[in-house]
């Protein structure tokens, strides 16, 4: 025995037992892991984690003090305490619990659809307002059901699921041995339009760089905040901040542009925004004016009808959540000029 529990304390981390499809077991696994899988039935036990902190939380931050002088960036814990600390740390925090609570969603969205005929929840009544039970108990008010002291709810009917054993199969096709690869082989001998033959890593990974540093911009004067956090991420090196900085400005004083990126205007970029059948849409930039919203979305390389359309999507979604659209713009970007296009 004391020899089975060494080695199970030295390699427990590499075992794992492979079950299966269409054994008589419980299969035991986390909601990631069951992304794209159903079964019968699901248990889905500790129902009750926070749904809007994770424990042990922190970021980077950009630090501007000047006492702290030669301190670009700190790393600060995510908690209750940053409400009660500067503008800056509030609204970084309230963007944290924001996204925590986004994949939350997400990963409760995945838990409640993999059973094909019953689901069973557990849950608690723990900090009850924070943690997950929050949507139980919602969805039980709103249908009528809640009723206090009730800790058991049943809906639907028990089915059993038919049981339908596929045939075993005795015949293995093989395939037969490929002569010529040349048939079935074929090289492009023409270069990608946007990869620049002599220089391979500029053309669509530049585009893919300014587009990213657009997301951490929320008016003009967050430029040069910007380039030093795409510096200290290794997203450019010190050589291209310069032509980095210079197409960036080319962006925010267009004549066009310039009123999106004002101080004052309520922004979110890169919001995420959760459909009801699960999927995510994540406009590059909203800008809020009272009830409306101007959706702006960041391009290169040429024009695409599937631009267009991915736009209106997220115009009909945003006006389904109650907002007025007050424009649609896509955004081309070149090195030297920009070009926008009104959907």
């Amino acid at each position: 025995m004391f020899g089975f529990l060494n080695y199970w304390e030295e390699h427990a981390h590499k075992l794992s037992v492979i079950i299966p499809q269409g054994i008589n077991a419980v299969q035991v696994m986390t909601i990631h892991k069951s992304k794209g899988l159903e079964f019968p039935v699901v248990l889905f036990p500790f129902a009750n984690w926070n749904a809007t902190s994770e424990r042990d939380a922190k970021s980077w931050v950009e630090i501007n003090e000047p006492e702290l002088e030669g301190l670009p960036s700190s790393l600060i814990p995510l908690n209750d305490k940053l409400n009660s600390s500067t503008k800056k740390l509030q609204a970084i925090y309230e963007e944290y619990k924001a996204k925590v609570l986004l994949d939350n969603l997400n990963m409760l969205y995945v838990a409640l659809t993999r059973p094909k005929t019953r689901l069973y929840i557990f849950t608690s009544s723990k900090e009850r307002g924070k943690n997950l039970n929050v949507f139980f108990d919602t969805f039980l008010k709103s249908k009528g059901l809640w009723e206090d002291g009730k800790t058991q709810y049943n809906f639907g009917k028990k089915v059993k699921e038919t049981n339908n054993k596929q045939k075993e199969n005795k015949k293995f096709p093989t395939s037969q041995p490929v002569e010529d690869l040349s048939k079935i082989l074929h090289i492009n001998r023409q270069a990608p339009k946007m990869w620049e033959v002599n220089n391979p890593e500029k053309g669509t990974d530049k585009g893919r760089r300014v587009h990213e540093i657009l997301s951490y911009i929320k008016t003009v004067n967050d430029v040069d905040d910007a380039l030093k956090k795409a510096l200290r991420l290794g997203l450019i090196a010190n050589s291209e901040a310069k032509k980095m900085k210079y197409i960036l400005n080319i962006i925010l004083k267009n004549v066009d542009m310039k009123p999106y990126f004002a101080e004052g205007l309520r922004v979110k970029n890169e919001e995420e925004i959760l459909l009801s059948n699960g999927r995510i849409l994540r406009p590059d930039r909203l800008v809020f004016e009272e009830n409306e919203v101007t959706i702006i979305d960041y391009k290169t390389g040429l024009e695409k009808n599937t631009h267009e359309k991915q736009i209106l999507e997220y115009k009909t979604e945003i006006e389904k959540m109650g907002y007025k659209v007050k424009e649609s713009l896509l955004v081309y970007i070149n090195d030297e000029s920009i070009k926008l296009k009104s959907v």
